[in-house]
């Protein structure tokens, strides 16, 4: 069994990896609800594709893997 600690590491490192390397480019917007808002605040909607799109393939693809590789 993991520890609850090991768990709040994993995911803080997993937030913290995300800013590193989506911040150059992202701002680093890990929200979509946040990026819509800033895009229509700004007029700027050339990439807020990404945000939207993303989200539910990265929840399909880890609902998969799940599924392939659960105990």
């Amino acid at each position: 069994m993991i520890s609850k600690e090991l768990v709040a590491i994993a995911i803080a490192a997993a937030i913290m990896m995300n800013a590193l390397v989506g911040g150059p480019s992202t701002g680093p917007s890990m929200n979509p609800a946040r990026t819509i808002g800033a895009a229509v605040a700004t007029g700027e909607y050339r990439q807020m594709w990404i945000y939207l799109v993303a989200p539910p393939l990265g929840a399909i693809a880890g609902a998969a893997t799940y599924t392939l590789i659960k105990p």
